[in-house]
C-alpha cells in the first residue's frame, strides 16, 4: 500500500467515526402527544355534550371543554360555562352558571319506581359533578332546587335520580307557599315529598289557618281584649 493510500484509509476511517458519533448523539424524535383537539363536543353511551372545542386524551379518557357546554341525558339537560371529565369513567364536572333541567321522565327514575309525570325540576349551582353511570349529581355553591311550588336553597346538594332523593347541606332553607323550614341538613324524597331534617336549630314556620266560611273564631281580638279590661 502506498503512502497516499494509507493516508486515504486513515482519513476515511476518521470520517466514518465522526459520522457514527453524530448519529448516536442525535436526539430521538419526541413521541406524539396523546392530546388532540376536536371541534364539537363528545358522546358516549351514557351522555352527550355539545360545545365548540374539546381537548381530550385518547389514552386515559380525560377531557376539558373551555367554552359553553350543554350536557344531555334522557330526561335531563345541563348547561354551564365549561366542563372537564373522563368519558371512559362517565364522569363530568360542569362549572359556571350551571342550570340543570329534569323533565320528570328520566329513565333511571322510572326504573326506580317513579310515576310518569312526577313533575319537572330545576337545579342551579356554581359547580355540578355528574356521575352518569351512578346517575348522581353533586352540586356545590349557591344551590337552588325548584320543583312545583317547592323551593330549596343550600350551600351544597346531592341529587340521586336512581332513588329520587335530594340531600341538602349548609344553610338550608325550604319554602312551599307560606310554609318555610330552615335547617343545616335536609333529606328530601322528590317522589313521595317526604323529608327529614337535622341541625340546631331547626325552624319551621306556618301561617295561622283561618276559620272555615260561616264560622267565627272564639278567640278574642286585641281590641276586644283591651275593651274587656276593668276601668
Amino acid at each position: 500500500m502506498t503512502e497516499y493510500m494509507l493516508h486515504e484509509s486513515i482519513r476515511n476511517a476518521a470520517l466514518a467515526a465522526v459520522a457514527a458519533v453524530t448519529v448516536a448523539a442525535a436526539p430521538s424524535p419526541a413521541p406524539r402527544p396523546a392530546v388532540v383537539t376536536t371541534a364539537p363536543g363528545a358522546a358516549t353511551r351514557d351522555f352527550r355534550i355539545e360545545t365548540d372545542q374539546t381537548n381530550s386524551n385518547l389514552n386515559d379518557g380525560n377531557f376539558t371543554m373551555p367554552h359553553h357546554v350543554k350536557f344531555l341525558r334522557p330526561g335531563t339537560d345541563v348547561v354551564g360555562d365549561r366542563a372537564r371529565g373522563n368519558y371512559k369513567a362517565g364522569t363530568v364536572t360542569i362549572s359556571g352558571h350551571v342550570v340543570l333541567h329534569d323533565d320528570g321522565q328520566a329513565s333511571e327514575a322510572q326504573r326506580a319506581g317513579a310515576a310518569p309525570g312526577g313533575g319537572p325540576a330545576t337545579l342551579t349551582c356554581d359547580e355540578l359533578q355528574v356521575d352518569s353511570k351512578r346517575r348522581t349529581y353533586v352540586a356545590r355553591g349557591s344551590v337552588v332546587y325548584v320543583q312545583g311550588t317547592r323551593r330549596a336553597t343550600a350551600d351544597n346538594g346531592r341529587l340521586d335520580q336512581g332513588v329520587h332523593e335530594l340531600d341538602l347541606s349548609g344553610n338550608v332553607h325550604l319554602a312551599d307557599g307560606d310554609q318555610t323550614l330552615t335547617a343545616q341538613d335536609v333529606h328530601y324524597n322528590t317522589l313521595t315529598k317526604d323529608l327529614s331534617t337535622s341541625g340546631n336549630p331547626v325552624i319551621l314556620t306556618s301561617p295561622a289557618t283561618p276559620p272555615p266560611p260561616g264560622m267565627t273564631s272564639t278567640l278574642p281580638t286585641p281590641a276586644a281584649k283591651a275593651s274587656s279590661k276593668p276601668k
